[in-house]
C-alpha cells in the first residue's frame, strides 16, 4: 500500500453538455496522519486545484466539485468550499497552469545510441529543478546484458543517492512512447500561437 496514491483519469473525447459533478470517496479509512486529499482537474491548458486536509470518513463522499459544459464546450464553475486555486500548485520549482520556456527538446538517453526499452521525450524546463529524490536509472533502460540482473538494478536504482547538481540540473517533463498524453506549447515567431500537442 502507498503511502502517496496517485490516480490519474483521462477524458479524451469531448464530452457531452450537461451538469458534472466530481467527489471523492474515502472506501476505507486506514491512516490517521498525513489525510485529506487533493484534485488537479486540466480543462484546456488551465489547472484547477481543488483540496481538504481532512478526508472524508470511511464509506462517504466529499463535497462534490461541480462544473456546467455548454454545447459549444465551455466550461462553467461552481462555487466550491474545496477551491484552492486556479493558477497550479508548485512542483519543482514551476508553477503548474501556466507556460514555461523550454530549454531543451530530447528524448530518452536510452535511445540516443542502440535503442534500448522505451523512449521518451523531454522537455527540459527553465527553471526546474527536483526538489525529491532522483532515481539514477530506471529498469527499463537497462541493457541486454543486465536483463538478468533486474532485481539486484532495481533495488540499487532505489538506493544510490543521486548529487545534487549545483545549477546544472536538467529537468522537466517527460512522455513516454507507450502511453497516450498531450501538451500545450506557445509558440514565437511572425505571430504567437498556442498549440496542442499528442503524444
Amino acid at each position: 500500500m502507498s503511502r502517496e496514491p496517485v490516480e490519474n483519469i483521462y477524458i479524451t473525447d469531448k464530452p457531452k453538455a450537461g451538469r458534472y459533478e466530481i467527489s471523492v470517496h474515502q472506501y476505507s479509512s486506514r491512516e490517521t496522519q498525513d489525510v485529506g486529499f487533493e484534485v488537479e482537474i486540466e480543462v484546456n491548458g488551465e489547472i484547477r486545484t481543488f483540496g481538504s486536509p481532512i478526508s472524508p470518513r470511511s464509506g462517504a463522499f466529499s463535497t462534490p466539485i461541480v462544473f456546467t459544459i455548454d454545447a459549444a464546450g465551455n466550461f462553467t464553475w461552481e462555487d466550491c468550499d474545496l477551491a484552492k486555486t486556479a493558477s497550479g500548485v508548485t512542483k519543482w520549482g514551476l508553477k503548474t497552469g501556466q507556460f514555461h520556456t523550454v530549454r531543451a527538446l530530447t528524448t530518452s538517453p536510452n535511445h540516443w545510441d542502440k535503442p534500448v526499452g522505451n523512449k521518451h521525450l523531454f522537455f527540459l524546463l527553465e527553471g526546474c529543478v527536483a526538489d525529491e529524490k532522483v532515481r539514477p536509472f530506471y529498469n527499463e533502460f537497462l541493457t541486454e546484458e543486465l536483463a538478468a540482473e533486474r532485481k539486484v538494478c532495481e533495488v540499487l536504482g532505489g538506493k544510490i543517492e543521486v548529487a545534487d547538481a549545483e545549477g546544472a540540473e536538467l529537468s522537466g517533463l517527460g512522455f513516454s512512447e507507450t502511453l497516450r498524453n498531450h501538451v500545450f506549447v506557445e509558440v514565437d515567431g511572425k505571430f504567437k500561437r498556442t498549440l496542442k500537442v499528442l503524444f
